[in-house]
């Protein structure tokens, strides 16, 4: 209901979505169980992504069930932070999080889609970001402090890094790490436990899983291959 006014039954298919103004006075009776995500939305955040691609955001469609495989994929990818959020990369969250956001300003807001034109970073920005990411004693960096490093706006900054290296912040910084880890198994007498911590991962099982997913073996049996 909406203001005392029914407005009928509402089907959800799973991962489905629905988008709803606050300033609405709604209620709903739930028929029949089911799990659920709720992300609130400040209108100021969804302007500051708008303002990052140089425009202005009207409201946002109110739509109810919405198939969104985009929100689907984004969503499933941070239910492991619900169980392990003190293995959880941050920066991993808030590249998660922008991208919701972004896609929630464009597919139900009148922000246009960006055609993917825009130039990439400057030589001194890419040094810069390539230090903070680099470097493993700093693994809480995130988004908005590689944006401000480099003078430029969060959205503006994910959009050029991807079109200078190809890939997200975090998919740059968990190569690299899995790069340095692949050295130090190599030609190092470290334990597996201390390169782990040597190259920023939380700690042995945590760059197994890692190591394991890009390589396809783990950091003990890269070892033995690599010296046999």
């Amino acid at each position: 209901m909406t203001r005392g006014r029914s407005r009928g039954e509402h089907a959800y298919a799973p991962w489905s979505l629905g988008c709803r103004a606050l300033d609405e006075d709604y209620a709903a009776q739930l028929l029949t169980p089911f799990d659920w995500g709720y992300l609130y939305v400040p209108k100021a955040v969804l302007d500051d992504v708008a303002h990052d691609q140089g425009h202005r955001l009207g409201a946002l469609a109110q739509v109810t069930g919405a198939p969104d495989p985009m929100m689907a994929s984004l969503v499933q990818a941070l239910l492991p932070v619900l169980t392990q959020p003190d293995k959880t990369s941050w920066l991993f969250v808030d590249s998660l999080l922008t991208a919701a956001l972004l896609h929630l300003a464009q597919r139900y807001g009148d922000l246009p889609v960006h055609d993917g034109r825009r130039g990439g970073l400057a030589h001194w920005q890419r040094v810069k970001a390539e230090e903070m990411l680099g470097d493993p004693a700093a693994p809480d960096v995130g988004l908005a402090d590689l944006a401000d490093a480099c003078g430029l706006s969060r959205g503006y900054f994910v959009t050029a890094f991807k079109a200078t290296y190809g890939v997200t912040p975090y998919q740059w910084r968990t190569q690299s790490r899995v790069a340095r880890a692949k050295a130090l198994i190599q030609d190092s007498t470290l334990t597996i436990a201390q390169i782990a911590l040597q190259c920023g991962f939380v700690d042995q099982s945590h760059l197994t899983r890692v190591f394991s997913k890009h390589t396809g073996l783990g950091p003990a049996r890269w070892r033995r291959l690599y010296r046999a």
